[in-house]
């Protein structure tokens, strides 16, 4: 029974250890891009955000895909996005969030990056 016990709290805390390394991986690949301050509520996909401070950073995917957290700085607001990237002709000279208004609605539209050539279309 000793045995069972044993290995059962050796088998957990492997586990445990496991499950950190592969948290502290995911976001030692986040990178912050943009502070932003949202004047309206903007939509993003079906989640519709309160005014206020975000910061919009990108997640480094195995797979390829581009991946962008969305955190409010006050409260406990995460939205994932899913973002096409793409290539513009020449650097920007400026880091842009654009949003679009539809009706009484604000949507997150794109994003570009100062000092680079990307652009994010983020997903409707």
């Amino acid at each position: 029974m000793k045995n069972a016990f044993a290995r059962f709290g050796k088998t957990l805390g492997s586990l445990v250890v496991v499950g950190g390394l592969m948290t502290c991986g995911l976001f030692a690949g986040t990178t912050a891009l943009v502070t932003v301050n949202l004047p309206h509520a903007v939509t993003v996909g079906s989640t519709t955000l309160p005014s206020g401070h975000y910061t919009i950073s990108a997640v480094d995917m195995a797979s390829g895909d581009d991946v962008l957290i969305l955190r409010a700085d006050k409260g406990n607001t995460t939205v994932t996005l899913q973002a096409q990237k793409s290539t513009l002709a020449s650097n920007s000279d400026k880091t842009q969030v654009f949003v679009t208004r539809d009706g009484d609605t604000w949507n997150l539209d794109k994003m570009v990056i100062e000092g680079t050539d990307v652009s994010y279309q983020f997903a409707k």
